[in-house]
């Protein structure tokens, strides 16, 4: 089995055990539309929403310290990793 299908197993699995905010699967699906992102299969699209959800996540906490120089903020490429 592929690392990409492995992980992608381990999505389904959190998201059936561990629930997924039906607002952050609404957010994921405004911001691929404002895009126009579209993704191969289900599987790509489960692991660039978990890498978007993710991002969000360090966006908001950079921009929620007081002590910050500059704000982040979403944009085309959130569902990108720094690798």
């Amino acid at each position: 089995m592929s690392i990409r299908k492995l992980f992608a197993l381990a999505l389904v699995i959190n998201i059936v055990f561990l629930g997924v905010s039906a607002q952050k699967v609404s957010n994921f699906a405004e911001w691929k539309s404002l895009h126009g992102k579209a993704y191969v299969d289900s599987t790509e699209e489960m692991y660039r929403a978990y890498v978007y959800n993710k991002n969000v996540q360090q966006i908001n906490l950079h921009n929620s310290d007081p002590k910050r120089t500059y704000d982040q903020g979403v944009n085309q490429y959130t569902d990108l990793t720094m690798e």
